[in-house]
């Protein structure tokens, strides 16, 4: 049994559907779930400039590639990318979103960006942005985690995403 659409099916063999040249028949229902999960995204992120001088601005941007062989529309696109310390939302956060209608989110000075909400189309890409900065001088490794992207199809990102400030 296959299926190209993400979602969960039930398949069914009633009670006494099965016969045999012998008279043998399945005197209860059968049944089994396939479970279909949508394939998964790939996560990368890139910080613009870097490096930046102590106070400086960069532009934190999450790339969600939704382009796997068989794709699917995606909705209910959910992440959170927790900053490493000594990086934080910048004063302005400018967080921003391509990802249909979905919500970019976060707090001047606060740890993380998140976006909730969001729809990718299948064989598309969209964007998260966000302003941070940093008081301590040095280099920053940022990583999102793999399986931190939630979908309501099931789709995630089975590799982690990571850029250094």
């Amino acid at each position: 049994m296959t299926s190209s659409t993400p979602g969960s099916w039930l398949n069914t063999i009633p009670a006494n559907a099965l016969t045999s040249t012998q008279g043998a028949s399945n005197a209860s229902a059968a049944t089994a779930t396939l479970a279909v999960n949508a394939p998964d995204v790939t996560l990368t992120k890139a910080f613009s400039p870097t490096p930046i001088t102590v106070g400086g601005t960069s532009v934190l941007t999450v790339t969600v590639a939704n382009t796997a062989a068989n794709a699917v529309a995606l909705t209910g696109v959910a992440l959170t990318d927790t900053l490493p310390a000594n990086v934080t939302i910048g004063t302005t956060p400018n967080a921003a979103t391509t990802c249909g209608s979905g919500t970019a989110s976060a707090t001047a000075g606060g740890p993380s960006v998140a976006l909730t909400g969001g729809a990718v189309g299948a064989g598309a890409s969209c964007t998260i942005t966000v302003n941070v900065t940093s008081a301590t001088p040095g280099s920053w490794l940022n990583t999102i985690p793999a399986n931190a992207l939630t979908s309501t199809q099931g789709a995630s990102n089975a590799s982690a995403a990571t850029a250094t400030l």
